[in-house]
């Protein structure tokens, strides 16, 4: 009796009685409500890797609502933005140097296809007024226009899983980028470079810090073959974000993204005076460069679920 109770306090919690949510042998339910942060962890990650690999849309959608209610309430509870979370495989936690913010991304793959939605929560921690605010995302990444050049918040959302959080100043501002990866379609990949503002625990997403060539953009988004991998991340040693160089098979397919790949070659960005300036063609192998060598960055594309 205490099982179905807590079932029914599941659906009806999740607003999700409809006919449109659909349990099945793929979708996994808490025996009991958990009430520590360790007890909602070892429940997700149960829950978890079934959003990845049930073998219905309807399980996954299942389970996918059930994980971000739990989790959502999880990240309500005192000391949750200190709790690793390390547990989850299928979940991206990544916090700020400066500990202010927190983000949790994951993503939902639709069987058969390679087409995802995201899904992710911000906390932002004010240590001044020791207070967390936490924040869900919602992806609209197939309504947005013009993502690069375009401002958007908590509820219009580019959605990325983010595997890297930088933290720059300039002027008492603080810059929080973000490097994820979007997989696409079946002929394509996505990785993104975008900027997290904080304004009194407020959040928005993309600003005109990238300057390339004459060019300025709010967020930068690249888009290549679905069987390519590119290395895009942050390297320490160098402070800039490096990357490969991505070309077309050849020049008569330059107008289709899903004909990239990368080149050998390598581009950066540097943080200067606020901005992301556009470097091209990084020599990462010569030591009598007048910067100092780089490793070319790991091939670590494969996500889902959690990689860089």
């Amino acid at each position: 009796m205490k099982f179905i109770c807590h079932f029914l306090f599941i659906i009806i919690t999740l607003n999700v009685s409809h006919a449109a949510f659909s349990f099945s042998a793929d979708t996994v339910l808490p025996a009991k409500h958990p009430s520590t942060l360790k007890e909602f962890e070892d429940t997700l990650k149960v829950i978890g890797p079934k959003i990845l690999q049930s073998q219905t849309d309807s399980a996954r959608t299942a389970n996918n609502q059930i994980f971000t209610y739990l989790l959502k309430e999880a990240l309500q509870l005192p000391n949750s933005f200190e709790y690793p979370f390390d547990s989850l495989k299928n979940v991206s936690v990544r916090k700020s140097d400066d500990n202010v913010i927190k983000s949790y991304t994951w993503t939902r793959p639709e069987v058969g296809s390679n087409n995802y939605s995201f899904f992710g929560f911000i906390q932002v921690n004010n240590k001044k007024k020791k207070l967390t605010t936490l924040i869900e995302l919602e992806d609209k990444h197939e309504e947005i226009q013009r993502p690069e050049t375009q401002r958007l918040d908590a509820k219009n959302w580019y959605g990325s899983l983010y595997y890297q959080i930088l933290t720059d100043k300039y002027r008492k501002k603080t810059t929080y980028t973000l490097i994820g990866w979007h997989g696409n379609n079946r002929k394509s990949t996505k990785k993104v470079i975008d900027v997290l503002n904080l304004n009194n625990n407020r959040i928005s997403f993309g600003a005109p810090v990238f300057k390339v060539g004459n060019k300025t953009q709010s967020r930068m988004i690249y888009e290549y073959n679905a069987q390519a991998v590119m290395s895009l991340k942050f390297e320490d040693r160098k402070n800039m974000i490096v990357m490969d160089h991505l070309s077309p098979a050849s020049p008569a397919l330059a107008k289709l993204p899903e004909s990239y790949g990368p080149d050998f070659t390598y581009d950066a960005f540097r943080f200067k005076k606020g901005k992301w300036h556009f470097q091209r063609n990084i020599d990462i192998n010569n030591p009598a460069s007048s910067d100092p060598k780089v490793k070319s960055p790991p091939q670590t594309d494969k996500i889902p679920p959690v990689g860089q």
